[in-house]
């Protein structure tokens, strides 16, 4: 015969009832994380370790701004390099180039109230741009620049011809009616009120070009009427390098026929 205290129901232990008699208590077990970059045998870093990783993190830095130092160096120097070197070249002898203007006032025949201006510019070695442009005091009316009839002889060596003739055309206005200069010549020209305007490209050492521009002496687009002005530059190459340098011009004035 069962006990009916016992049915259904599982007699405690005699260990159980001891626990239960004494008030066991339960601790939480607190868990350290560990951190991704600690090994198994992680052992937390002493001041001696940051001292030394402190030292490692200061020579990359180190190491790196020397680095950018070394760069930016090579940069400028490189650029200070080509500057001196341009600087250099342009100071050494090169080509030397000449402008010189003159004019001739007509007081008499049917050209009277004209003016014809002469220019002609020279080099004496290769060349590989110039331009120049003249501000006259009067209106130009008609004008032709080109390269000049030339002549080697044994006394004179080489010498250029400018023959010239000034008139009007049918409508009154001074005009030139011809000249020694080969207009076809490989220069570009243009005038536009008181201003002509030039440029040429691979000029030959001992080159001559010469410019005639006829002006009305009552006509002028600019009032009142301005004084001679003139601007101008050449180009030319010396140890791979390409030297810039301003015209020089010469102005020899206006002289009057009589």
């Amino acid at each position: 015969m069962r006990d009916g205290n016992a049915e259904g129901k599982t007699k405690p232990s005699d260990s159980a009832k001891n626990r239960e008699g004494l008030g066991t208590r339960y601790y939480p077990v607190v868990e350290r994380r560990q951190k991704k970059n600690e090994g198994p045998g992680h052992r937390p870093m002493t001041s001696r370790n940051r001292r030394r990783a402190k030292q490692a993190e200061e020579k990359r830095q180190s190491s790196r701004v020397q680095w950018l130092k070394t760069i930016g160096g090579f940069v400028i120097g490189a650029i200070f390099g080509l500057y001196v070197v341009h600087l250099f070249v342009a100071l050494l002898p090169g080509p030397k180039i000449a402008v010189q203007i003159g004019g001739l006032k007509v007081t008499s025949g049917n050209a009277t109230g004209c003016t014809v201006y002469q220019f002609m510019v020279a080099t004496d070695e290769p060349i590989e741009y110039a331009y120049w442009k003249i501000q006259f005091a009067s209106k130009i009316t008609g004008f032709q620049v080109g390269f000049p009839q030339e002549a080697e002889t044994a006394a004179t060596g080489r010498t250029n011809l400018q023959a010239w003739e000034v008139g009007r055309d049918a409508k009154g206005e001074c005009a030139l009616v011809q000249a020694a200069v080969n207009n076809t010549s490989d220069i570009q020209v243009s005038a536009v009120g008181n201003m002509l305007a030039a440029s040429v490209t691979k000029l030959a050492s001992k080159s001559t070009i010469m410019g005639l521009a006829v002006t009305s002496d009552s006509e002028s687009t600019v009032n009142p009427s301005p004084q001679m002005y003139s601007e101008g530059a050449y180009e030319y190459s010396n140890l791979g390098q390409t030297v810039r340098k301003p015209l020089h011009f010469e102005n020899r004035g206006v002289t009057t026929t009589k």
